[in-house]
């Protein structure tokens, strides 16, 4: 099991975001996992609300 303080390596350094990701909005990310969880049946169409579903407890 890894401890949390050991070193990673770094594999690549010079790992460029590619144009596509680096303009997508937080709106199509979320539309995007809804789209997938809808697809998989991980839940059903109007069973959670855009803030159930990505707001964070406090």
């Amino acid at each position: 099991m890894r401890k949390k303080d050991k070193v990673v390596e770094v594999i690549d350094d010079d790992f460029k975001l590619p144009e596509w990701i680096k303009k997508i909005t937080q709106q199509e990310i979320e539309d995007e996992i809804i789209r997938i969880l809808l697809e998989e049946g991980k839940i059903k169409e109007g069973e959670y609300s855009r803030e159930d579903l990505f707001s964070v407890p406090s």
